[in-house]
This record gives structure tokens, C-alpha cells and sequence, in this order.
């Protein structure tokens, strides 16, 4: 009996990490999908608690024993989810950290605190719209996903990245002029600010190949112009999230 519980008790982890990892596979990052369902449909269900249960049978079926064998079906499902998003934003994504890119601060390089937060920022910026709104918008649209080659591991890395996708998905969102005005706003905000760090603000003359005094000028007015653009990214920050 000892050796057909065991036996018994074997099966059921690998049945369980099996259904864990298949449900991760044929739903790419599942905590995504549900939030993505909650933002894309138009019809939400009525919360459970107005619905009013015709008999005693409801609460039978729809209610706790029912919520308790799923809880102990998909304990270790559950468990290899939170391992993977730890591993994911510890390592990955790092999401604990703000990082400039190579390009604007070489490795090794020191860097004043004051100059770090430019970069460090807007590329943060970059890496929502080319990595965060592109799959968002590839996991909501089937379409999206079939046009740029979604990848099936982005589930474990989240670390695709495509601007053609983020930019379609900001284009969209900035047609909700009439019944989401205020999201639209913020996306239009959002491009401004990303095309001027990726593509304007480097093409700025270079003070030094100027003279002194238009050096100068030009110095002072870079500066002014990092801080209002630093300025108005800081007040779209609550709209950064998937």
C-alpha cells in the first residue's frame, strides 16, 4: 500500500508540473493574458458577488469546494509560475534597476548622479514601448502577433522587443479620442517623448564644433530642453504599465 501511495503521490507532481507547464505554453504569460482580456474587452462579467445563486446547489458548484481542489491542483503550477517571474525580472528584465544603454553611458565609465537620470530614464522609456507595448499589443491582437513573428519563449525571457509593434499599438490607442481621451492624450505624449530621445535629440549640432559663444548658447539651451522633456516624462509615469 506504502509503495502504490507513493507511487500515486508521484504521478500526481509530474501530472501537476505537466499541466503547469502546458498552460504556460498554450497561454504565453498567462498573468498577462488576464490583465491583457480585462483592458481589451469591452464587456466585463458582473463580479461574482451580484450574482445571485438560484439554490444552495450554487454555492455547491461554483463556490468553495470547488475553490479549494483547484487551489491544491495548481499549488505546484502556481509555485513554477512565481519561480519563472522571479528568475524573469531578477535577471532578465531587472526590473529592480534603472540601466542607461551603452550609448549614452559606456561601461566603465563614471557617470555623476545628476547626468545618469536622463538616460537611465528615457531608455526605460524606450524599453516600454519597444519590449512592454509591443507584446501587450501582440498578445491582445492575433493578428499583431501573426504580423511581427511573435516569438513563443517570450513567455519565459520577455526580452523581444520590436518597435514597429510598440509604435502600431501607440497609434491605436491615440484614436481614443472619444471614449478614452485622456488615455490617448497620454499616448500622443508618450511618442513625442520617445521619438525625441531616439531619433531628435540626437541629431543635435554639436556645441563644441561651434564658437565660444554660440557654444554656450546651445549648452544652455540643450540643458533647458533635457529638463522639460525629463520634466514630462515624469508626469506620464503612472501610464507606464501594461
Amino acid at each position: 500500500m506504502k509503495c502504490i501511495s507513493s507511487t500515486a503521490f508521484f504521478l500526481f507532481i509530474i501530472a501537476s508540473c505537466c499541466f503547469g507547464l502546458g498552460r504556460s505554453f498554450a497561454n504565453p504569460s498567462s498573468l498577462r493574458q488576464q490583465h491583457c482580456k480585462s483592458q481589451c474587452s469591452s464587456h466585463d462579467k458582473a463580479p461574482r458577488a451580484l450574482q445571485k445563486p438560484v439554490c444552495n446547489l450554487f454555492w455547491l458548484v461554483e463556490e468553495e469546494p470547488l475553490d479549494c481542489i483547484d487551489d491544491i491542483w495548481e499549488w505546484i503550477p502556481d509555485r513554477i509560475s512565481e519561480a519563472r517571474w522571479y528568475m524573469n525580472c531578477r535577471f532578465v528584465t531587472r526590473t529592480h534597476c534603472l540601466t542607461a544603454h551603452p550609448r549614452d553611458i559606456k561601461r566603465g565609465d563614471w557617470e555623476d548622479v545628476g547626468w545618469r537620470f536622463l538616460p537611465c530614464l528615457f531608455n526605460a522609456l524606450v524599453d516600454f514601448v519597444d519590449i512592454e507595448l509591443a507584446g501587450f499589443h501582440c498578445i491582445c491582437d492575433d493578428e499583431a502577433s501573426k504580423k511581427y513573428k511573435y516569438p513563443w519563449w517570450n513567455q519565459w525571457y520577455f526580452n523581444w522587443r520590436s518597435e514597429e509593434a510598440g509604435m502600431e499599438y501607440i497609434a491605436w490607442k491615440k484614436t481614443l479620442t472619444e471614449s478614452y481621451k485622456q488615455q490617448a492624450d497620454v499616448a500622443k505624449e508618450i511618442e513625442i517623448l520617445y521619438k525625441w530621445w531616439k531619433y531628435e535629440r540626437p541629431q543635435r549640432p554639436d556645441p563644441y564644433e561651434e564658437d565660444t559663444d554660440i557654444r554656450f548658447k546651445l549648452e544652455k539651451a540643450y540643458e533647458e530642453e533635457d529638463e522639460e522633456m525629463m520634466i514630462r516624462l515624469i508626469k506620464v509615469r503612472e501610464s507606464l504599465w501594461t
